[in-house]
């Protein structure tokens, strides 16, 4: 009988341990089984692709030479070797305006991510009245192999520049084409290239300045004729039909390739996006 009673007491204890252990499954966290598998590791975020440099080559003003003209260290942020640039020297006086500006251009051997330092601009006797400091922005670099960089949105009027300049993301934000362009490859009853305007973006947009540019069979560059539009709305997504640009019958023989690009616009909330490197002087194809 004691017998008995020890088992029956053994039995009971392990019911009530497997009833706890049961009890302690359901309020905390599963195990995995097989109707609750192993979560799968998430996989991680790809990295970002780098942007493009907005400013291949920056400049710290450091001491003025002898004669006042501002110098400034120059570091290369390139991957090739630069044998000449294109520099814009802006003025201000006290209060942080601009009084003024002077681009220089200069031959200058610049390693990649190396420095130089370099006098830029006027000297202290003909730079513009009130002027207290100067900025310097690099808008085209020559490398040792005859290619370019170039970002003229670095170029600002007077009246449009501030200290410290656009940032990176506000030059990010002007490249590219909100509004692309193309030749039909036919031209228009009054004999013009027939063009089409296409609405990249989910906006509608008022192109206001087109530039039709020309190339030569051997894809040289041959002029350019820039039309100014107004009240031409078009829809995001849509396209916009338009003729441009030098008549057939005054185009060069030579003359084979047209390209079109739009570098102003006006958006529906009142501002205005520009990107003035698809505007450039000899543009290449």
């Amino acid at each position: 009988m004691l017998r008995r009673i020890v088992c029956l007491l053994a039995l009971t204890g392990a019911l009530v341990a497997c009833g706890g252990e049961e009890e302690s499954a359901s309020t905390g966290a599963e195990s995995p089984t097989a109707e609750s598998p192993t979560p799968a590791t998430p996989e991680p975020e790809p990295e970002p692709e780098p942007s493009e440099p907005t400013r291949l080559v920056t400049g710290e003003r450091i001491d003025p030479a002898e004669d006042g003209t501002f110098r400034f260290r120059l570091t290369s942020h390139a991957e090739a070797p630069i044998r000449s640039m294109q520099s814009w020297v802006y003025y201000f006086n006290a209060e942080g305006e601009c009084v003024g500006r002077y681009p220089h251009s200069f031959i200058a051997t610049l390693a990649p991510d190396g420095t130089v330092e370099q006098a830029l601009g006027q000297d202290g006797e003909h730079q513009p009245e009130g002027t207290t400091q100067a900025e310097v922005e690099i808008t085209r670099v020559t490398f040792e192999d005859r290619s370019e960089w170039r970002n003229e949105n670095l170029v600002e009027t007077r009246t449009e520049r501030t200290l410290g300049g656009p940032s990176h993301e506000e030059l990010l934000a002007r490249t590219g084409e909100l509004i692309t362009g193309e030749w039909t490859g036919e031209y228009g009853e009054d004999g013009r290239p027939a063009l089409t305007l296409h609405n990249t973006t989910d906006e509608p947009l008022e192109p206001r300045t087109v530039w039709v540019y020309y190339y030569n069979a051997q894809g040289g560059y041959e002029g350019r004729d820039v039309l100014n539009l107004m009240g031409t709305t078009i829809a995001p997504g849509a396209d916009h039909a338009l003729t441009g640009g030098d008549t057939q019958d005054t185009m060069d023989e030579d003359m084979r390739y047209i390209e079109v690009v739009v570098s102003r616009i006006d958006r529906a909330d009142d501002t205005q996006w520009e990107n003035a490197n698809l505007s450039a002087a000899f543009r290449p194809m």
